[in-house]
């Protein structure tokens, strides 16, 4: 499994709407994109403005493959105009998962 992680610091004020985006979009909805088995939004709790996306995936071919399909679309450039600076993102490999 790999695991697409993007850190956003989101503009003061601009939270609600940039958690609006994601729920909008339904882009958390794995049904819809090859490859994806979940998404999810976190928000740090000292620093609301502060976010992370987590996307799991069953291949790397499919997170690179999404994830440039996302950096080229209205959706992603939508999330980074309600940013403060372009998301800091990284691919992840499962290395160990407790039972």
């Amino acid at each position: 499994m790999f695991v697409m992680v993007s850190r956003f610091d989101v503009r003061p004020g601009e939270e609600d709407a940039f958690v609006a985006l994601h729920e909008a979009a339904d882009v958390g909805s794995p049904s819809g994109i090859e490859g994806l088995i979940s998404r999810e939004l976190l928000t740090d709790t000292s620093n609301p403005s502060s976010f992370i996306t987590l996307a799991r995936y069953r291949s790397r071919e499919a997170a690179e493959l999404h994830s440039h399909d996302l950096e080229d679309g209205d959706w992603f450039q939508r999330l980074v105009s309600l940013s403060q600076k372009a998301p800091d993102v990284a691919l992840f490999r499962m290395a160990w998962k407790a039972a």
